[in-house]
This record gives C-alpha cells, sequence and structure tokens, in this order.
C-alpha cells in the first residue's frame, strides 16, 4: 500500500490527468434490463511511468490509446498516448484511497464512492443498486457538464 505521501501524489496527478466514468452499456433485447452499469477511472499520459506506478499500487491496466501525429510551435511530433485503466470494485478501492487528498475531483469522487459493490462478480444485481447506479451515472454526467459550463465562463 502506498504511503499518505505517495497517495497525495496519485490524488493530484489523478485530479490533473484523471477521468471517472460510469461506462453505459445499453443494448436492447438482453432480457430483464437493456442497460448496463459500470464504474470506471482512467489516466492519460504521453509518459508511461507514472501509470505504471500507479498499476503497481493499484492494479489495472496500460493500453496504448492513440499516437498523435501533429504540428507544435512549427515543429514535428509524433507523440503515443497511454492510458492506464481500472474498474468494478478496484476503481472504488482506488478512489477510496485517494478521496482524503482529492480536491479537484472530489464533488466526481464523492458521488462515485456510493456506488455498490457486488458482492460476487457476475451476479445478478438488485433493483436498488441497479437504480443507483443510473443516479451515479447521471450525476457524475452533470457534474462535468457543470464543470465545463464553468471553465467556458470569462
Amino acid at each position: 500500500m502506498p504511503t499518505n505521501t505517495e497517495l497525495a501524489w496519485a490524488a493530484g496527478f489523478f485530479d490533473g490527468e484523471g477521468c471517472i466514468h460510469a461506462h453505459t452499456d445499453t443494448r436492447p433485447g438482453r432480457g430483464r434490463r437493456d442497460t448496463y452499469y459500470q464504474l470506471m477511472v482512467s489516466v492519460g499520459q504521453v509518459h508511461r511511468e507514472p501509470l505504471e506506478q500507479l498499476m503497481a499500487w493499484f492494479g489495472g491496466s496500460i493500453r496504448k490509446s492513440r499516437e498523435y501525429v501533429g504540428n507544435r510551435w512549427g515543429n514535428k511530433y509524433n507523440t503515443i498516448f497511454w492510458q492506464w485503466n481500472l474498474s468494478g470494485i478496484k476503481s472504488v478501492e482506488f478512489l477510496e484511497a485517494i478521496a482524503p487528498f482529492s480536491r479537484v475531483k472530489k464533488s466526481q469522487v464523492d458521488i462515485a464512492l456510493q456506488w455498490p459493490i457486488q458482492p460476487v462478480k457476475f451476479t445478478a444485481i438488485n433493483d436498488d443498486d441497479y437504480n443507483l447506479q443510473a443516479t451515479i451515472c447521471n450525476g457524475l454526467q452533470q457534474i462535468k457538464q457543470a464543470n465545463l459550463n464553468n471553465s467556458l465562463q470569462p
């Protein structure tokens, strides 16, 4: 387990580069529920090393997300973009660990920490927990939209 100093670093790094989202998968005709939700956290970065540190502490996976080719300040560049991902209970455990140190994404972290955890993977979720997942998904979307709107204000 990382030290408090390391958790504070992880929280600051996540506040600046990370994302909390509830993945929504809708497929009509799947039975009782057509929509399923999955809590996920991710961090995107051109430098792989800090993502490897997060993976060593919290698990998850790192993948090459995309390559950018462009022109910055008159210089051509080609940059690989890496992404560290966690989902399910691992994402909740990560958010619990960094919550005391989070500032920028504190409201998102607090909402995401209400996510109901299934005791056994791939078991049916009860109606109350399913509705709570939908509420959390909507709450995260509203916070992000409000943050976007505020960032566009002069």
